[in-house]
């Protein structure tokens, strides 16, 4: 009797996980939804992971299923199967989740920094005189200048000329260059400090 009450817990556990494995089986799979449903990425290191909603007509959810990842053009960007979307270059495809014969897909848009535009390219300043601005435009792939990226400035010589932002300060007479980096770009500008007259 003692055996016996001990096995039904046991064998109602294994009904139960052997249910849930036949639901699985035999979901009804009329459509998916992923979130988000559009994924820009914009530098290297960026990655996204993306959810997929397998659903039946009347909308039930079956959160046990696994779907499949791929992406259209594997050059521009790859896909785990936790769904984490990686980009390589930039470009447009899409990202695709399969389950049997069910499918859905989001664009995808990778916007690295592809060019950068410095003015002036060059200065040519009076020592402790006025300080001139670098005016940074970053194009991506398609000449779209992009205006969610930040230039960072350098001086290599922080005698002749100093870095405010980006305005550039003169100091000591002498030539230097700025470095002007945005993402993995980069550009330096040749900068000559007179001496006073």
């Amino acid at each position: 009797m003692g055996r016996g009450m001990t096995l039904r817990p046991i064998a109602a556990a294994v009904a139960v996980i052997a249910a849930a494995a036949f639901a699985a089986s035999c979901a009804r799979a009329d459509y998916i939804e992923i979130t988000p449903d559009i994924a820009t990425l914009k530098q290297k290191n960026n990655s996204v992971w993306l959810i997929a909603h397998v659903k039946s007509q009347n909308g039930r959810e079956y959160p046990q299923v696994t779907v499949s990842w791929s992406v259209k053009d594997p050059s521009v960007a790859t896909i785990d199967e936790t769904g984490k979307l990686t980009p390589l270059k930039s470009g447009r495809t899409e990202a695709v989740a399969s389950y049997g014969d069910v499918k859905a897909s989001i664009p995808v848009e990778v916007l690295f920094a592809e060019k950068m535009k410095v003015e002036p390219a060059s200065l040519e300043l009076v020592q402790d005189g006025d300080p001139v601005d670098l005016n940074v435009t970053v194009y991506d792939y398609t000449g779209r200048p992009l205006k969610d990226r930040t230039p960072t400035f350098r001086s290599l010589d922080t005698k002749v000329v100093t870095m405010g932002s980006n305005a550039v300060h003169p100091g000591d007479p002498g030539t230097t260059q700025i470095e002007v980096r945005v993402d993995e770009l980069k550009q330096l500008v040749d900068v000559t400090v007179k001496k006073r007259k």
